[in-house]
Protein backbone atom coordinates (compact mmCIF):
# COMPACT_ATOMS: atom_id res chain seq x y z
CA UNK A 1 0.00 0.00 0.00
CA UNK A 2 0.77 3.32 -1.04
CA UNK A 3 2.46 6.07 2.21
CA UNK A 4 -1.01 8.56 0.95
CA UNK A 5 -3.60 5.66 1.35
CA UNK A 6 -2.26 4.86 3.86
CA UNK A 7 -2.03 8.04 5.91
CA UNK A 8 -5.65 8.78 4.65
CA UNK A 9 -7.31 5.71 5.69
CA UNK A 10 -5.35 5.95 9.14
CA UNK A 11 -7.07 9.21 9.43
CA UNK A 12 -10.33 8.11 8.08
CA UNK A 13 -9.89 5.45 10.87
CA UNK A 14 -8.38 7.57 13.47
CA UNK A 15 -12.06 10.43 13.22
CA UNK A 16 -14.41 7.58 12.87
CA UNK A 17 -12.96 6.58 16.29
CA UNK A 18 -13.49 9.60 18.12
CA UNK A 19 -16.63 9.77 16.03
CA UNK A 20 -17.62 6.13 17.38
CA UNK A 21 -17.00 7.73 21.14
CA UNK A 22 -18.47 10.50 20.68
CA UNK A 23 -22.22 8.67 19.98
CA UNK A 24 -21.60 6.63 22.47
CA UNK A 25 -21.42 9.21 25.29
CA UNK A 26 -23.87 11.59 23.47
CA UNK A 27 -26.55 9.14 21.55
CA UNK A 28 -26.51 11.54 19.06
CA UNK A 29 -24.62 13.55 16.31
CA UNK A 30 -25.62 16.80 14.21
CA UNK A 31 -28.79 17.19 16.13
CA UNK A 32 -30.00 13.60 14.67
CA UNK A 33 -30.08 10.61 16.87
CA UNK A 34 -28.30 7.26 16.31
CA UNK A 35 -30.13 3.81 18.03
CA UNK A 36 -28.22 0.76 19.05
CA UNK A 37 -28.66 -0.67 16.00
CA UNK A 38 -26.96 1.81 13.63
CA UNK A 39 -24.48 1.67 16.68
CA UNK A 40 -23.79 -1.73 15.83
CA UNK A 41 -23.25 -1.08 12.21
CA UNK A 42 -21.26 2.23 12.83
CA UNK A 43 -18.88 0.13 15.18
CA UNK A 44 -18.08 -2.85 12.80
CA UNK A 45 -17.18 -0.11 10.32
CA UNK A 46 -14.62 0.91 12.11
CA UNK A 47 -13.40 -2.66 13.40
CA UNK A 48 -13.39 -3.40 9.92
CA UNK A 49 -11.33 0.06 8.94
CA UNK A 50 -8.85 -0.61 12.13
CA UNK A 51 -8.23 -4.42 10.63
CA UNK A 52 -6.78 -3.03 7.02
CA UNK A 53 -4.72 -0.18 9.33
CA UNK A 54 -3.34 -2.95 11.14
CA UNK A 55 -3.16 -5.96 8.29
CA UNK A 56 -1.17 -3.35 5.81
CA UNK A 57 1.02 -1.63 8.52
CA UNK A 58 3.38 -4.01 7.66
CA UNK A 59 3.97 -3.32 4.04
CA UNK A 60 4.35 0.47 3.28
CA UNK A 61 5.41 1.26 0.34
CA UNK A 62 6.92 4.85 -0.50
CA UNK A 63 8.85 6.12 -3.68
CA UNK A 64 11.96 8.65 -3.34
CA UNK A 65 14.52 9.29 -6.29
CA UNK A 66 12.87 7.13 -8.50
CA UNK A 67 13.77 4.13 -6.02
CA UNK A 68 11.07 2.58 -3.92
CA UNK A 69 11.77 1.73 -0.04
CA UNK A 70 9.17 -1.00 1.93
CA UNK A 71 8.54 0.33 5.36
CA UNK A 72 7.05 -1.35 8.70
CA UNK A 73 4.82 0.74 10.66
CA UNK A 74 4.68 -1.82 13.78
CA UNK A 75 3.81 1.04 16.36
CA UNK A 76 0.90 1.76 14.25
CA UNK A 77 -0.25 -1.48 14.29
CA UNK A 78 -0.25 -1.40 17.95
CA UNK A 79 -2.64 1.89 17.51
CA UNK A 80 -5.17 -0.05 15.42
CA UNK A 81 -5.26 -2.83 18.04
CA UNK A 82 -6.00 -0.30 20.41
CA UNK A 83 -8.61 1.37 18.09
CA UNK A 84 -10.50 -2.18 16.68
CA UNK A 85 -10.51 -3.08 20.67
CA UNK A 86 -12.49 0.34 21.73
CA UNK A 87 -14.86 -0.56 18.46
CA UNK A 88 -15.14 -4.01 19.93
CA UNK A 89 -16.43 -2.54 23.22
CA UNK A 90 -18.67 -0.56 21.51
CA UNK A 91 -20.32 -2.76 19.44
CA UNK A 92 -20.44 -5.02 22.05
CA UNK A 93 -22.15 -2.33 24.90
CA UNK A 94 -24.42 -1.24 21.97
CA UNK A 95 -25.43 -5.31 21.05
CA UNK A 96 -25.90 -5.76 25.11
CA UNK A 97 -27.90 -3.00 25.08
CA UNK A 98 -30.23 -3.85 22.14
CA UNK A 99 -30.81 -7.65 23.17
CA UNK A 100 -31.72 -6.08 27.12
CA UNK A 101 -34.62 -3.47 25.14
CA UNK A 102 -35.54 -6.06 22.81
CA UNK A 103 -35.66 -9.16 25.08
CA UNK A 104 -33.79 -11.08 22.97
CA UNK A 105 -31.73 -11.28 20.11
Amino acid sequence: MSIQLFLLLFAIASIATIFVIALGARGRAFGVGVNRRMGIVISAIVLGLWGVVAINSFEVVHYSGGEEFTTEYTEVAFLAVLGGAIALVSMFQAALEEINETGGI
